[in-house]
């Protein structure tokens, strides 16, 4: 049906009282009317309300291992999230040292750019005021969102966002959190590993706990048939630290909320530093490092166990996430053969170690697709920032390295020269009490001497 610009103009004068002369020319008008403005409603112009964001960080998580789970049903959390969204490698950056990759997945930028090159420095571990640009948690605070951070990379000293942040000291630290707790002083006078204040009292007694946010047994307690060169107890401490993490992050979710919640798993990495070698031929390494049959078998399953582990942990955040958010998973590296101090037979060195993990899904992440980089290009570690930015609705630094992978754009992308505008406010960065143990813990690994 066509209607003159004068039949429309008449329309919308149309009064009350005339109504019942032309009820069923009227009524027509008004469906066509009432048609229009639905359209209206739904026009592209409209702003798109963004959901809240989960990012879980898994240190050297990787598919050689995750797709022989996939084969076994054994990771039905990740299966899910690449039914939903999307999966693919995450490439990253040389050298392949931890602090630098997990801090470029933070802030969009390349190490040079960051300012955290690896992970000590003047034989001293770095610090988040190292960091010399906005990590996506400042990002989001001065947009006014809700944060919590809890163990990522280089996040002590804690900053002051809108939220919490629970650092990466608070588990080596757990003596010195006693300490303040109970309110001992020391001639050290050391600082706090969570902000605010008020978290660490809560903190301390989840840390005491030792909870299990999931039913699953460790895979290398009393077990006598793992690899002669492995030790148990670190593998174990693995097991009950993710646990530890996991459970924080749930707290700082059920208590807070928040728009965004950032979260790190080291106990992959940790794991297949020792057990790697069991996935490898045996003529890749010396002889004392060769495993027996019924070692190999053993090592080999323990390590997928811990996949399945760390599976289920991710399990219990998504429960706290629902289909109007964001949720990613991602990993800093892989792994490949290599022998560190006469035990260790896990390493990424090389490019066959350069690809990490990318799992997303969300409203507009497309459903069973491989995840996309800009053009013809593998998706980047300095893409997850800008990324998260793009699907919020928030500006995208033009000082970042990365961009936007297509599959989150949610409208028309705006820039801003830079988000380094305003100041991080940190808390004291004094000791924490914790480096010690946490450059033992890195000499153990290969990663200083």
């Amino acid at each position: 049906m066509h209607f003159t610009q004068r039949d429309r103009k008449t329309h919308r004068s149309i009064s009350l009282r005339r109504r019942h002369l032309h009820g069923r020319r009227n009524r027509s008008i008004a469906i066509l009317a009432a048609t229009v403005s639905i359209l209206a409603g739904c026009s592209t112009t409209d702003e798109v309300k963004p959901g809240r964001v989960l990012i879980v960080g898994i240190d050297g998580a990787n598919f050689r291992v995750i797709d022989r789970l996939t084969a076994r049903n054994g990771v039905p959390n990740l299966q899910g999230l690449a039914r939903q969204g999307v999966r693919g490698p995450l490439l990253a950056h040389f050298p392949i040292w931890s602090p630098r990759i997990w801090n470029s997945i933070a802030t969009g930028k390349a190490p040079e750019n960051h300012g955290i090159l690896g992970f000590v420095h003047d034989r001293e571990l770095y610090k988040s005021s190292d960091r010399t640009t906005h990590a996506l948690w400042n990002i989001a605070t001065d947009a006014g969102l809700r944060v919590g951070v809890v163990n990522w990379w280089n996040s002590y000293p804690p900053e002051r966002i809108n939220g919490v942040m629970i650092s990466d000291h608070v588990l080596p630290g757990a003596t010195h959190l006693r300490k303040l707790a109970h309110g001992a002083t020391d001639d050290e006078t050391l600082s706090p590993v969570v902000h605010p204040l008020e978290w660490q009292d809560r903190v301390l007694a989840m840390v005491e706990a030792e909870p299990k946010p999931v039913a699953f047994e460790d895979p290398f307690e009393e077990r006598s048939d793992l690899p002669h060169w492995v030790k148990a107890d670190k593998l174990s401490r693995a097991f009950v630290d993710d646990a530890t993490i996991t459970a924080m992050a749930l707290e700082v979710e059920a208590q807070l909320r928040p728009d965004l919640l950032m979260v790190f798993l080291p106990g992959i990495d940790r794991v297949s530093h020792w057990l790697w070698g069991n996935l490898e031929p045996a003529n890749a390494y010396p002889e004392h490092l060769r495993p027996t049959p019924t070692e190999r078998r053993a090592g080999a399953e323990a390590l997928f166990k811990y996949y399945m582990y760390t599976d289920a942990l991710i399990g219990t955040l998504l429960e706290r996430f629902g289909p109007d958010d964001l949720v990613l998973v991602v990993s800093d590296h892989g792994f490949e053969a290599g022998v560190v101090f006469k035990q260790l037979t896990g390493t990424h060195d090389s490019a066959n170690a350069q690809q990490g993990i990318l799992y997303a899904r969300g409203p507009g992440i497309p459903a069973g697709r491989k995840a996309r980089g800009a053009g013809d290009r593998l998706p980047s570690v300095d893409d997850i920032t800008p990324s998260v930015l793009a699907w919020l609705g928030l500006p995208i630094g033009k000082d970042m390295d990365g961009q936007p992978l297509p599959d989150f754009e949610r409208g028309p992308l705006t820039t801003v020269a830079t988000h380094d505008t305003t100041t991080i406010e940190r808390l004291d960065e004094k000791s924490s009490g914790a480096e010690p143990q946490m450059l033992e813990q890195l000499r153990e690994l290969g990663y200083i001497e």
